[in-house]
């Protein structure tokens, strides 16, 4: 696969995500803030069961919410020369795990 069938196929996905998260209004407004607060922006991953003590399973769930907000953050506030960069960065680690893997 070329660099840029792995470029286009980044920056119409930015592209997307700005498309249905971006722009104004009411509606988006309400939506991004109810991801904010159910996927956990403000807060730490770490749960604590009834027992006083970590629960994994509960903190997992947690971080992969939080994991998810952070990739539509990213993809709102990013710029087509980031998508490039990312691209080529996606790109050289493929490769050298490729020659890792040998």
């Amino acid at each position: 696969m070329s660099l840029l069938d792995r470029v286009l196929p980044r920056a119409d996905l930015v592209r997307a995500y700005q498309q249905v998260f971006g722009g104004g209004g009411l509606a988006r407004d309400a939506v991004l803030g109810d991801l904010a607060v159910f996927c956990g922006e403000q807060q730490s991953s770490v749960r604590i069961n009834g027992q006083k003590v970590v629960d994994p399973y509960a903190m997992a769930v947690a971080e992969g919410r939080r994991e998810v907000w952070l990739r539509i953050r990213a993809m709102l506030e990013m710029e087509s020369s980031q998508a490039w960069t990312l691209a080529q960065r996606e790109r050289a680690q493929a490769a050298a795990s490729r020659q890792g893997g040998r």
